[in-house]
């Protein structure tokens, strides 16, 4: 029974192998497409980052009040902080900003 499905198959092949070739591209671009993006987000979110011996002792330290529940703070607060904090082996500080494009008119 499979071995006349095969040649049904085969058949089927031979008299439309544009559809043929357009289905073969269209599933190797998607499994391309899905390998590299879980290539990206394994490389990026599920192994450790490189240089860090322990990922689970990292921590984040944000400060703000309840109008700005992420405020910013200054480099000589953050020299404070890590002197006075006897429990950091190493810090390292980052701001993030919003930032638009445009032309200087409104207009994006």
């Amino acid at each position: 029974m499979m071995g006349q499905d095969l040649k049904f198959t085969l058949r089927q092949f031979q008299r439309s192998p544009a559809y043929v070739l357009v289905t073969v591209l269209s599933l190797a671009i998607g499994i391309g497409a899905a390998t590299t993006v879980f290539s990206g987000l394994n490389a990026l979110l599920l192994r450790p980052s490189p240089g860090v011996a322990q990922p689970e002792t990292l921590v984040s330290i944000y400060t703000g009040s309840a109008d700005e529940p992420y405020g910013s703070n200054s480099l000589p607060d953050f020299e404070d902080w890590v002197e006075q904090a006897d429990v950091l082996e190493s810090a390292a500080l980052f701001t993030v900003d919003v930032v638009t494009l445009g032309d200087g008119e409104g207009r994006r």
